[in-house]
């Protein structure tokens, strides 16, 4: 018959973290000294990773091996997954960034950088600015600003503002090509 009686316990000759740097280092050198000759090392640069793969279909049509055919295989699909990561990636980025915008809608100004006035157009002075009809404006798909319009930055974005509250408009403002500020109409 067994006698119960106390577990002898012995002393940790060695911590956990000890233990496990050992192990760790252990594992750095056994690399080392003998590479697995199965892991691929693939470029992080995307223009160095074309480069290769245009060179191994380039080497594949002088002396095709199956070697070669592999290797060009490999390489093709990490340039795939890479690119599937990236879209996954973004496509995600994206829907979380339109959630965002659904969930804190704000009335967004953006920040416009005006010339200073002594380089602003010298616009004719007996020229009128004459409000645009909304019935006007529907038809536009964008719509400019400039000093030659006779009214102050202010007042136009005001009025595109109230425009876009009206009509249930949304849009942006940005730069057009001859660097005219212009708010795009998004829906119409």
């Amino acid at each position: 018959m067994k006698k119960k009686g106390k577990i002898k316990r012995y002393k940790k000759e060695y911590s956990d973290a000890e233990i496990d740097s050992y192990v760790q280092e252990f594992r750095r050198g056994v690399k080392e000294e003998h590479p697995d000759e199965n892991e691929e090392v693939f470029p992080n640069d995307a223009v160095q990773l074309r480069e290769y793969i245009l060179t191994l279909e380039e080497n594949m049509k002088d002396k095709p091996t199956d070697h070669l055919r592999e290797e060009l295989r490999v390489y093709k699909a990490h340039q795939t997954g890479i690119y599937k990561g990236f879209c996954v990636a973004y496509e995600q980025l994206m829907t979380e960034a339109d959630r965002v915008k659904r969930e804190h809608p704000a009335d967004e100004e953006p920040e416009i950088v005006h010339p200073k006035e002594e380089n602003a157009y010298k616009h004719d002075p007996n020229y009128e600015f004459k409000p645009l009809t909304y019935e006007e404006i529907d038809k536009y798909e964008a719509i400019s600003y400039g000093p030659f319009l006779g009214i102050p930055w202010e007042e136009f974005n005001k009025m595109i503002k109230k425009y876009c509250r009206k009509r249930k408009r949304k849009g942006k403002w940005k730069t057009n090509e001859w660097g005219t500020q212009t708010f795009y109409f998004q829906n119409k």
